[in-house]
């Protein structure tokens, strides 16, 4: 059985199908050419096709081992496909923090362009723009590294500017920690309790990250049956969504549902992994942290300086 690598006939119907170097190889031209000739053939000549195939293949087809950019994992893929990531979710986070984990040899996306943008910054005083047009980058990208280095060069202690605050929170394996950790980043960050939310009823954080594009009978109805819980209590049941960017929260008034919907402008919420339960209670100071962030200590302080 002779195959050509760039042409190759459907293995049902035997009409040719068009191959392309470098990606997986076609044999079959649909779906229902894939079901009869499964059902029409035995396991024994189905095994012989495909160490017929595996031995006839094009060198450009075969794979190798990639290092993903952002979380050091080594993954399989083939020669000629250039992927940088091993999954849809590190490319998402990459484009999003611009930075990686911290790994041994793994070298984070951008690192050597930032390190000389902020030196050049540093030592000869140019502008944003200037170091864009001089290394033929994005000028946003370029003025978002300085600023970033000239926040952690005022505060070094606190959490990496390079990444989330709620990166702190990815080794907790209980309740407890998260709470603490939770705790601390409220005194570090001198936050002001405004008393926005109700202190008299309970507040409820739902662990597992949803969608969010649904009406208030969906968020209801996930309430009381899939976690058994009474949403006429009083109290707030607060979703959270996939990018952790954007956070709705329920509460029954007395005479009909409230739900509010919140998008943080800057950053990611902080919110509880799956893995510590299906619900963490918060107190209200601690929820109105969770939703105003460190903007609240800002906020008081400029309408303070316009009032003098």
């Amino acid at each position: 059985m002779k195959i050509n690598p760039k042409e190759f006939k459907c293995l049902n119907c035997g009409e040719e199908i068009p191959q392309r170097l470098g990606v997986r190889r076609i044999i079959y031209c649909n779906s229902t050419c894939r079901d009869r000739y499964y059902y029409t053939t035995t396991y024994k000549e189905r095994q012989t096709t495909r160490e017929i195939l595996e031995s006839n293949k094009h060198p450009s087809t075969f794979k190798k081992l990639y290092t993903c950019n952002y979380c050091g994992k080594r993954f399989e893929e083939y020669v000629r496909s250039y992927r940088k990531y091993c999954s849809r979710k590190c490319a998402n986070n990459a484009r999003r923090h611009g930075d990686c984990y911290a790994k041994p040899g793994n070298i984070p996306p951008g690192a050597k362009e930032k390190n000389k943008a902020i030196k050049l910054h540093q030592t000869e005083g140019l502008t944003a723009y200037a170091i864009a047009q001089e290394m033929k980058v994005n000028p946003a990208n370029v003025l978002k590294w300085i600023k970033r280095e000239e926040k952690r060069k005022e505060n070094p202690e606190s959490p990496c500017w390079l990444t989330e605050s709620h990166f702190r929170f990815a080794s907790v394996n209980n309740v407890a920690d998260w709470r603490k950790i939770l705790r601390d980043e409220m005194k570090n960050s001198g936050f002001e309790y405004a008393r926005v939310i109700t202190t008299a009823v309970p507040v409820r954080l739902i662990c597992k990250i949803i969608n969010l594009h649904k009406g208030v009978d969906y968020f209801v109805t996930v309430v009381s049956e899939k976690l058994g819980l009474d949403p006429f209590d009083g109290g707030y049941f607060a979703f959270c969504g996939y990018g952790r960017e954007n956070m709705r929260f329920l509460r029954w008034d007395g005479s009909g549902f409230q739900m509010t919907c919140r998008r943080r402008e800057e950053g990611l919420y902080i919110w509880p992994p799956e893995r510590l339960g299906s619900v963490v209670e918060v107190s209200a100071r601690e929820f109105e942290f969770i939703v105003r962030g460190s903007n609240a200590r800002k906020t008081v302080e400029k309408v303070t300086g316009k009032s003098d």
